[in-house]
Parts: C-alpha cells; sequence; structure tokens
C-alpha cells in the first residue's frame, strides 16, 4: 500500500540520519580523545621542564654549599688531626626491605640533577628564550584544555541531540503504525460497504424481477378473462 512504503521509506531515512550522528559523535570522541593525550603529553613536559628547572637551582645552591663547607674545612684542617673514613655497612634485608644510605640517595639526586646541568651553560638570553618558549606551551596548553572543554560540551549537546531525535523518531515511528492501523481499518470498512451496496443492488434488482414477472402474470390472466367472458 502507498501508506506502508511511505512509512517505511521515512523510518530507512531517520535511521540512516541517526548511524551518521553515531559516526560523527565517534568521530568527536576519538579527537576528544587524542587531544586529552596531546594535552597530558604536554602537561608532563612542561611538568619535567619546571622540575629540570628547580633541580638545577638546588644544584647550584649545593655547589655553593660544598664550596663554603670546603673552605671552613680547609681553615679548619690544619689544627685537627686527619680521620680515618670507615666504609658505611649496609644492614641486612628484612622482610624484603633494605635500609636505605644517605649516598644512594644523594647518588639519585646527582643522576637528576645531572640532566639540569646544561641549564647552567646558558646565559641570560637563552634562558629568557627558554622562559618565553615555556609561557608560551603553557598558554597554547590552556588554549587546548579550553577547546578540550568546548568540544566536551559541544559531545554532551550532541548526545542530548540525539537522544530527544531517537525519540522523536520513536513516537513517529508509532504515530506511522498507529496510522497504518487505521489505514488498513478503514479499507476493509469500505470493503465491507461495497460488499453490502452490491448485495443490496442484486437484493433490489431480483425484486424488480419479481415485481415485473407479477404484472406480465396479472395482465394475461385479465386478457384471459377477457377473452374468455365476451
Amino acid at each position: 500500500m502507498p501508506g506502508q512504503d511511505t512509512s517505511s521509506s521515512s523510518l530507512l531515512k531517520y535511521f540512516d540520519i541517526l548511524r551518521l550522528l553515531g559516526k560523527y559523535l565517534n568521530a568527536i570522541a576519538k579527537l576528544v580523545a587524542e587531544m586529552r593525550a596531546l594535552r597530558t603529553k604536554k602537561r608532563s613536559n612542561m611538568g619535567r621542564k619546571c622540575r629540570l628547572a628547580t633541580l638545577a637551582q638546588l644544584y647550584r645552591m649545593k655547589q655553593e654549599d660544598e664550596m663554603r663547607l670546603e673552605q671552613t674545612v680547609s681553615t679548619n684542617s690544619e689544627n685537627e688531626p686527619p680521620k680515618i673514613a670507615f666504609p658505611q655497612e649496609r644492614k641486612p634485608e628484612q622482610n624484603g626491605w633494605m635500609d636505605v644510605c644517605v649516598s644512594d640517595l644523594l647518588q639519585e639526586e646527582n643522576s637528576d640533577v645531572n640532566e639540569a646541568t646544561s641549564l647552567d651553560d646558558l646565559d641570560s638570553s637563552e634562558r629568557g628564550q627558554l622562559l618565553a618558549e615555556n609561557e608560551r606551551l603553557y598558554s597554547k596548553s590552556l588554549q587546548v584544555d579550553n577547546d578540550i572543554q568546548k568540544l566536551e560540551s559541544q559531545m554532551t549537546e550532541l548526545h542530548r541531540l540525539q537522544e530527544t531525535f531517537a525519540e522523536k523518531v520513536t513516537e513517529q515511528d508509532k504515530d506511522i503504525c498507529f496510522v497504518n492501523e487505521t489505514t488498513i481499518l478503514t479499507a476493509e470498512n469500505i470493503r465491507v460497504g461495497n460488499e453490502q451496496i452490491r448485495l443490496a443492488i442484486q437484493n433490489m434488482a431480483s425484486r424488480r424481477v419479481i415485481f415485473l414477472f407479477c404484472i406480465i402474470v396479472l395482465t394475461f390472466t385479465l386478457l384471459f378473462l377477457d377473452w374468455y367472458n365476451p
């Protein structure tokens, strides 16, 4: 029927629109995930740079303290007898744990500080450029963060619109089913009405034939009576 073809074509169009919206939502979600990963990477790089700058400052302070300590020791070493340095003994492991010596911590700190020693060789202009680059990266990361938040809000709005569109499609599907059922019921009523009209016409035709037959019989009866009784 024409109504059923129209309803099925409308449903196919709605399902195609829903499929396209789902693909667009998946693409936006993938883009947001990539931008979030990029933001996390930039934050980690920025934190590492700040950590390197802090370690460089601590390294300079440590060098100054060591220089002052060497000067103090050199002034006092003339009046003090030499001391014998005994090696530090490690305590045995207890329950899988080991006591950590201060020298180990210093070695680990020096290994981290060695990464920042290259910053001491920079002059003021290069340091200014580095700070400007850090500020630029920070502002860029903030801009990326704002863009990601905008995309997240757009995704939320798109998801809400998709849910609303799905609800409207469901409502229209129900309306189309109701119209289809009403059309089928109307067609059935029209068919029954046509059948009743046809039966009524047949009944009227049979009645007319009977009426004409009665008139003919009466006419011949009157003619016979008139002929029989002159």
